[in-house]
C-alpha cells in the first residue's frame, strides 16, 4: 500500500475507535512508525461480521466484544489490528514483539499470549511458556521475547485492545 493511502486508512480506522480512548491507539501508530509501516485493519465490525469471525474460528467471541462496541449510535471500537504493511500476511517476529512492547508503553495489550483453548500446550494461562512471555514483556526484555515468540505465540498477535474494554462496555450500556 502506498504511504499516502496507508496514512489515510489509519486516520479512517482511528476515527472508528471510541473517542474517549483513541489517544493511546494513535500513539501506538506513531511509535510503530519508528520500526516500520503500521496499517490499521478491522477496527470496527458489525455484530454479523463478529458472528462470522467466530464461526470461522477467527474469534473466541460469538457476539459483542471490543470491535463491535458503539457509543451514542456511533462505532466506538476498543480494539484494532496493527499489520506490518511490508508483510501484512506474514509479519516477522520482530514486528510482533515490537508491537507488544509499544502497546504496553501506551497502556494497551496485544493477543501475543492468547490461547484458543485452555488446553493449549504453550499459551494456556499458567503454562511455563506463557508465564515466561508475560515476564519478558513486563521486564521489557526484547531479546527474550524474540527468543520465546520464535517457539510459540498467541493466536492473534496483531490484535491490540484496551485492557478494560469489557468494563467500559458494561459501564456504557
Amino acid at each position: 500500500m502506498k504511504d499516502a493511502d496507508r496514512i489515510a486508512r489509519n486516520s479512517a480506522e482511528l476515527a472508528l475507535i471510541h473517542k474517549l480512548y483513541r489517544t493511546p491507539f494513535a500513539a501506538l501508530v506513531v511509535n510503530m512508525t519508528q520500526v516500520g509501516r503500521p496499517r490499521l485493519q478491522e477496527t470496527y465490525r458489525s455484530q454479523l461480521e463478529q458472528k462470522e469471525k467466530f464461526k470461522a474460528g477467527l474469534s473466541s467471541l460469538s457476539a459483542g466484544g471490543p470491535h463491535t462496541h458503539t457509543f451514542m449510535a456511533e462505532p466506538a471500537s476498543l480494539a484494532t489490528h496493527v499489520l506490518d504493511d511490508n508483510n501484512p500476511l506474514d509479519p516477522p517476529d520482530t514486528w510482533l514483539v515490537d508491537l507488544a512492547l509499544a502497546a504496553k508503553k501506551v497502556g494497551l495489550v496485544t493477543g501475543l499470549f492468547w490461547a484458543k483453548r485452555n488446553t493449549d500446550k504453550y499459551m494456556a494461562p499458567g503454562r511455563p511458556h506463557r508465564r515466561a512471555l508475560e515476564a519478558a514483556l513486563a521486564a521489557g526484555d526484547r531479546a527474550e521475547l524474540l527468543r520465546l515468540v520464535g517457539k510459540a505465540r498467541g493466536f492473534d498477535p496483531l490484535h491490540v485492545e484496551h485492557p478494560n474494554w469489557s468494563r467500559i462496555i458494561k459501564a456504557e450500556n
